[in-house]
């Protein structure tokens, strides 16, 4: 989570609206499934274009494990880059998002998510804590962040490491509880500063060189051989970076570099929608077996091109916490135009909300400051 997030607002129509009031919860929709068709896919692009071939960073690296294992990491690599292992985390991890925008009354969002319905105000700290709440296993996190917005073919200024949160049922920061154990035992000066850059292409060869780390370290110890199929030396290459925080502290970075590296996949997008000013929350399960994860439902999304069974996560409370959760309500410009006295469709709104237990926002309820015809 960016420090500097204040206010969260939710653009919704009123079916969206009337659904979150009485069903009290939020929709995390899986990434694969958004408008944006580059969403969560644009880091793996800078990925594959900001990285050496193997033997030029092994040699120029330095470190003589690489160099002493460098033929048979070569070799393992034909069978498995790179970028092959960023798509198989692609696949294994699922990325869900819900967004939300810093602007209260923005008629671009109107027009995009809320013609005729509401923007809701999101009391940011109550949202994260019905987040936890719906948490179960240890490999489950979230983060609420603003959206990085980059050209296509050109690497982005990344936020400072330390400008973000990740949550997780145990923690509430957990990158910054890992900092002194990073900064204490990490073997090399450029991974004791790596959490300080905010240079997108530092990070990317620094996870970059973790991989070729992991190839021969399951080399030397015989997990993997080169006559290893791809999913094979995938999984080996998890699990080795997964364990390390039960293994072997001193090489933590490499799991915290790979949760980071999963945050900026989900929050890098498209400079095309930076109008939209978006904050999201991401939630993810850092796991490569493909459990089933009872959080998961499905529901019918409607495109102008037909439906489809979409996939999310259902961020859930109770009426009391949704209540705390939803601050204020402002209806949208266009609601103005319909054949109805306005004040009258307030107060109906109100005793609507009233009736439903939603005490805090029934007394904060008020009108778009834009008019627009249609």
């Amino acid at each position: 989570m960016n420090k500097n997030i204040e206010n969260l607002y939710h653009y919704t129509n009123v079916e969206g609206f009337k659904s979150i009031i009485e069903n009290h919860y939020f929709r995390l929709s899986e990434s694969s499934f958004l408008n944006d068709p580059d969403d969560c896919k644009l880091f793996n692009d800078f990925l594959v274009k900001n990285i050496d071939c193997p033997k030029k960073l092994i040699v120029s690296s330095g470190v003589k494990k690489l160099i002493d294992y460098e033929n048979e990491i070569l070799e393992i690599y034909k069978k498995c880059s790179f970028e092959d292992y960023v798509k198989y985390l692609e696949k294994h991890i699922k990325l869900y998002v819900m967004s939300f925008s810093s602007v209260a009354d923005d008629l671009t969002m109107w027009n995009y998510y809320g013609k005729g319905g509401f923007s809701l105000e999101i009391s940011k700290d109550q949202l994260i804590q019905v987040m936890k709440n719906t948490l179960k296993e240890n490999d489950e996190y979230f983060t609420i962040s603003n959206v990085i917005y980059s050209e296509k073919d050109k690497c982005a200024p990344i936020p400072n490491f330390n400008n973000f949160h990740l949550f997780s049922k145990k923690s509430n920061d957990l990158l910054k509880e890992n900092e002194k154990n990073r900064k204490e035992k990490a073997n090399k000066e450029d991974i004791k500063n790596l959490f300080e850059e905010n240079d997108l292409e530092t990070f990317i060869y620094i996870y970059y060189k973790g991989y070729l780390l992991s190839l021969e370290y399951l080399l030397e110890s015989k997990e993997i051989s080169i006559e290893d199929d791809q999913e094979t030396i995938c999984k080996a290459v998890f699990k080795n970076t997964k364990d390390f925080e039960i293994k072997n502290r001193n090489m933590l970075w490499k799991r915290d570099l790979s949760l980071f590296m999963i945050l900026l996949s989900s929050l890098i997008k498209s400079n095309s929608y930076e109008s939209e000013n978006e904050i999201r929350i991401v939630y993810f399960k850092y796991d490569n077996e493909n459990k089933e994860n009872e959080n998961i439902d499905y529901y019918i999304k409607h495109t102008p091109f037909g439906n489809l069974l979409s996939p999310y996560i259902s961020l859930k409370g109770s009426n009391e916490e949704f209540n705390d959760i939803i601050e204020k309500i402002i209806i949208s410009p266009a609601t103005k135009n319909l054949p109805i006295n306005i004040n009258m469709y307030k107060n109906t709104l109100k005793e609507y909300l009233l009736s439903k237990k939603y005490y805090k926002s029934s007394k904060s309820i008020s009108y778009s400051k834009h008019n627009i015809r249609w």
